[in-house]
């Protein structure tokens, strides 16, 4: 399941502070968020269909603009790399949480296989 994988490879750079969706309350900083946001769709004559390329998108949290930028790249790597062989779907985008001091990067990737 590709939300197993995504968890095995992206947890050594956070401590295990994967997440789907959105992280537990207190949890530590960094972490990293995992969402499905839409995909390449496949359908059929017969009607039958299925989402076949997934768009994930990886949001990383820190309190440390560089921080955030160093897991981005390692976590892009890691993503288009074996055994996943993800595709890079946009650049990232940082983000800044100014209530809550939290920096990060936001960015998608289409793997293959039903989600």
């Amino acid at each position: 399941m590709l939300e197993e994988k995504l968890f095995s490879i992206l947890s050594p750079l956070v401590d295990s502070n994967v997440y789907p969706d959105t992280a537990p309350e207190g949890t530590p900083l960094p972490y990293i968020l995992y969402q499905q946001v839409g995909g390449i769709p496949v359908q059929f004559l017969e009607g039958a269909g299925s989402t076949v390329s997934p768009r994930i998108q990886i949001t990383i949290w820190s309190d440390s603009r560089l921080q955030a930028a160093q897991l981005q790249r390692d976590a892009q790597r890691l993503l288009v790399g074996a055994p996943l062989f993800g595709t890079i779907a946009g650049g990232a985008v940082a983000l800044h949480e100014e209530a809550l001091g939290l920096r990060g990067t936001q960015q998608d990737f289409y793997f293959k296989g039903d989600p």
